[in-house]
């Protein structure tokens, strides 16, 4: 299916979706269709039926809550081959600004322990993962991972 895209507005709001690591699952659902490239998915509470076995037969039933984990995905391209991929921004120096510092402290360290505007910027940018203006900027990322549409699954190995 090399260089086929995939329609994420087929799938709507409440759609089942199993997120694979490894050989584990976890469940997730549609709360959002952004575009035809690009939604939202949350995790969905996986509680374990009364009939539920760990090592030999894992059951659960699926709650949707407000606090489980979001993610933004979109479509990309691996290799030629379409992929899904979750989206996600990091804080990065203004490396003009960066150099200047550098220059002047020795380090973004020294100035973040020396100055108040260094100690602010790297509390917003490493505890709290925003952005001081002049200073730092976001930058886009993503990363494949691997989805199957139309139903919720959870497992997890008992191997590891």
């Amino acid at each position: 299916m090399k260089n086929t895209q995939i329609n994420l507005n087929d799938y709507p709001v409440g759609t089942g979706i199993t997120k694979s690591v490894g050989s584990d699952r976890y469940p997730y659902e549609v709360i959002e269709n952004i575009s035809s490239k690009r939604i939202r998915i949350r995790e969905l509470k996986a509680i374990p039926t009364a009939d539920s076995d760990y090592y030999s037969n894992q059951q659960h039933t699926f709650k949707s809550t407000v606090n489980g984990q979001e993610m933004v995905i979109e479509m990309g391209t691996y290799k030629g081959y379409p992929c899904f991929k979750k989206v996600y921004h990091e804080v990065h120096w203004i490396p003009e600004v960066q150099d200047q510092i550098i220059e002047k402290y020795g380090s973004t360290w020294d100035w973040s322990r020396t100055t108040e505007i260094g100690k602010k910027c790297f509390d917003l940018m490493y505890d709290e993962r925003k952005n001081l203006e002049g200073y730092t900027v976001y930058k886009k990322r993503s990363c494949r991972v691997h989805l199957h549409f139309g139903s919720a699954c959870s497992y997890q190995d008992p191997n590891f």
